[in-house]
């Protein structure tokens, strides 16, 4: 019987965590593509806003779609090691994959 490392619980502990990086990864890309997809068919003004800011008026006068908002997640996983995410994130990237549907 082999007892474990600190060495090989580590290098499993990275492994994992890079496997689980890429899975999201992929389906950042998936889901990306999947909004480019229902944006074809249907006009992009009808896409959602992940975020908005208004001014006194009541009228947008910034907004993130959610288009981008999956992109610059996709881009933060990739070029950043300490990005994290939560359980109310994936709900609404959940959220986002069924309304973009076709």
């Amino acid at each position: 019987m082999r007892l474990a490392t600190a060495k090989s619980n580590e290098l499993l502990i990275n492994n994992y965590k890079k496997t689980g990086r890429e899975i999201m990864i992929n389906k950042l890309v998936l889901l990306r593509e999947r909004i480019e997809a229902w944006c074809a068919d249907n006009p992009y003004n009808k896409m959602d806003n992940r975020f908005e800011t208004r001014n006194d008026d009541g009228e947008i006068v910034w907004f993130q779609s959610d288009w981008e908002y999956v992109d610059d997640f996709h881009n933060g996983l990739i070029n950043k090691d300490d990005w994290h995410y939560n359980v109310k994130t994936l709900r609404k990237l959940n959220q986002m994959w069924r309304r973009y549907k076709q």
